[in-house]
This record gives structure tokens, sequence and C-alpha cells, in this order.
């Protein structure tokens, strides 16, 4: 029976390994459910109890109201539970209607876009975790995570992939080999733009130089640095005058006190 979303979430309290863990009042979505069953298969792992007590002390540890409800309604029951068979039970009963699906449609509909490659595979990975850790229907092999990441890669990624010859043959190796890709794919544009800036910069100049004086002249002056460099206000009233050619010097001369 989930709560509303306006509810707060839970908090998973642990004070120790061996201390007996607390699921605090509030809400429970899925992110908060996987850090509950973690926390509860660590205290299996440190506590010197047989797996067939665990449960009764962990469900015991539940403060939320609704929570305490349901377990207090099927104590027995629950107490004679597996960890794993007390969690996918709790997961059935605290989350959402249909939230593997949800899960499942986010991961499925996840595109790379700007992110860097490694950082939206862990995105999907984590996603893929929390339908794997509840034991769903809904998780991904890792044969179908990979053929998600590459469908739905960068354009650019995806093109650059297909004309290499990658010599991984497991998932994680993949991943190395993609990301390697991609943070190369990176630096060539990277290079690229600081081409093109220098390009326009040198183009500018060189359109600059062509104008006539008078035109020149008449063209608002340009500050030597941004105003967010500029140390005071004194200094961003500094302005760079414009370089004259000396064929353009000699005639300022010659005609000096000409109005």
């Amino acid at each position: 029976m989930p709560l509303a979303d306006n509810c707060p979430l839970v908090e998973v309290n642990v004070s120790k390994l061996k201390d007996c863990l607390m699921l605090m009042p509030g809400r429970l979505d899925v992110k908060k459910f996987q850090e509950w069953s973690n926390a509860c298969h660590q205290y299996l792992k440190h506590l010197e109890k047989k797996p067939e007590e665990i449960v009764r002390f962990i469900a015991d540890r539940m403060l939320e109201p609704c929570f305490v409800k349901w377990y207090h309604a099927n104590q027995t029951c629950i107490d004679a539970l597996s960890l794993d068979k007390y969690l996918t039970d709790f997961a059935k009963y605290a989350l959402p209607c249909k939230w593997e699906h949800s899960v499942c449609n986010t991961l499925l509909s996840s595109k790379q876009g700007n992110k860097p490659f490694a950082d939206w595979q862990i995105e999907l990975e984590n996603l893929n975790a929390l339908l794997a850790n509840t034991k769903s229907m809904c998780c991904l092999s890792d044969a179908s995570v990979q053929a998600q990441l590459k469908a739905n890669m960068n354009p650019d990624l995806h093109a650059k992939l297909d004309n290499t010859n990658l010599i991984a043959t497991t998932f994680p190796d993949w991943i190395c080999e993609v990301t390697e890709l991609d943070e190369d794919l990176y630096e060539e544009n990277a290079r690229t733009q600081r081409l093109i800036d220098a390009n326009n910069a040198a183009r500018a100049a060189e359109q600059q130089k062509r104008k006539p004086l008078a035109e020149r002249l008449s063209d608002p002056p340009t500050c030597t640095q941004s105003p967010s460099l500029m140390g005071s206000s004194a200094n961003a009233n500094i302005l760079r005058l414009l370089q004259l050619t000396e064929d353009e010097k000699r005639i300022l001369k010659e005609h000096k006190g000409c109005t």
C-alpha cells in the first residue's frame, strides 16, 4: 500500500553493522527499497544468527505505521520467510503498482544525447540493477542492455563504433572500449571547435584590416579583456585603440590641424 507522493521518503538508519537497522517512517520508493534491501543483506552477513531467524529481527524494525500494520497482521507467516522472500513480499506490498514497468520503460526510452557515454551507461545499469535485485521479470540481460546502449547512443558515437573493429568479447570489455571511443570523439570535436574558432577570429581580423580608414575609426573600440576579468570599474573603461597602418599614420600627420 504505497503512500501519497507528497509524503517524505523513508530513511534507512544503520548505526553499526551488528546493530539492528531501522526503517524510519515515510514513503518507500524503488531506490529507498534497494537501500533497505542492501542494509538487510549486510545485517544478515554480520549477524551471528541463523538465516531463518533474521526476518523477525528486521521486520520488527519497520517504523512506518502502515508497514507495522502489515507485519503484525501477517507476523507468523512473515517471520518464517527467508530474507529474499520477505523482501519480495514487502516490495509487492509497499512499492507503487507496476513500478517495474515504469522503471523498465524509463530504461528502454533513455537516450545518450550529449551526456558522456560512461555517465549514461551507469544510469541505465543502475536502473536495471533495481529490477535485478528485486528478481523482476523485467530485468534485462547484459546482451539486452548492450543492444539498448548501442541503439540509443549518440549518432556520432554510433557511426564511429560501426567503423571500429572492437576486440571485446564480454559486456564489461565492450563498455570499456566504447567509453574510450566516446572520449576520443569528445577530444576530436573539441579540437575541431578550436580550429573553427581560430579561423573565425583570423577572418574577422583580416576583414577589419581591409576596411577604409574612416569606417575603421567609426567602429566602436573593443575592450582588451572581458568585463568579468576586470579588477575594478575603472578598468572597465580602458579601451584598445585601433592599430593604424604606416600610410594611415602619414595621412593623419600631413593633415594634422585640419577640420
